[in-house]
């Protein structure tokens, strides 16, 4: 009998103040999978918002272990709050420069996520003392598009309401239930012989 195949890495991205957090939770709990958390977040509080350059490397540490720990526990998905992409961003927008172990890390999400949803910015813009501004968040969701462009890297935008980014979620990392073909008007099913 045949190995199941391993759980795949779901990364939800986007500007500041998009739902990201929101979403990834939302969508763990539906698949009952692992969620994990936005480690640079973390440690932007823990340090009062006062991130050394040296830090973002303790960040991509903690992220990158945090997705192991969390792929030991899934069956099928882990559902990643941002990833190496978000702190390069970072790195670059607060120093100017960013460590190589980061900018390494950020070359192997290519490979490493096998589903990217990107978070649109139509929700309200939330203030809560960490995030710059309605205009920052505009740039940075260029950036994040920008990024993945120019990687390569294909990706999902989901928008709406949390339960509308659920399900399109859901359909981007092939986990929503089938749907069943409606039938037309003269009772056949399209495609089919109506027999």
């Amino acid at each position: 009998m045949p190995a199941p195949p391993s759980p795949e890495l779901v990364v939800v991205l986007g500007a500041e103040s998009t739902g990201k957090t929101t979403l990834a939770r939302a969508l763990a709990e539906r698949l009952a999978e692992p969620y994990v958390e936005e480690a640079g977040r973390t440690l932007w509080e823990e340090r009062g918002g006062d991130l050394p350059l040296a830090d973002y490397v303790e960040i991509v540490r903690r992220h990158l272990a945090l997705e192991e720990e969390a792929l030991r526990r899934a069956r099928r998905f882990v559902v990643v709050d941002t990833n190496a992409l978000t702190t390069q961003y970072y790195a670059y927008v607060f120093h100017r420069a960013c460590p190589p172990e980061v900018r390494a890390a950020a070359d192997r999400c290519r490979a490493r996520y096998a589903h990217v949803l990107v978070c649109d910015p139509d929700v309200p813009f939330e203030a809560d003392g960490w995030r710059a501004s309605e205009d920052a968040r505009r740039f940075m969701d260029g950036a994040v598009r920008n990024d993945l462009a120019v990687r390569g890297i294909p990706y999902r935008a989901v928008g709406g309401a949390v339960e509308a980014r659920v399900e399109a979620a859901l359909r981007a990392i092939g986990a929503a239930p089938p749907t069943q073909a409606a039938p037309t008007p003269s009772g056949r099913r399209p495609g089919g012989t109506g027999r």
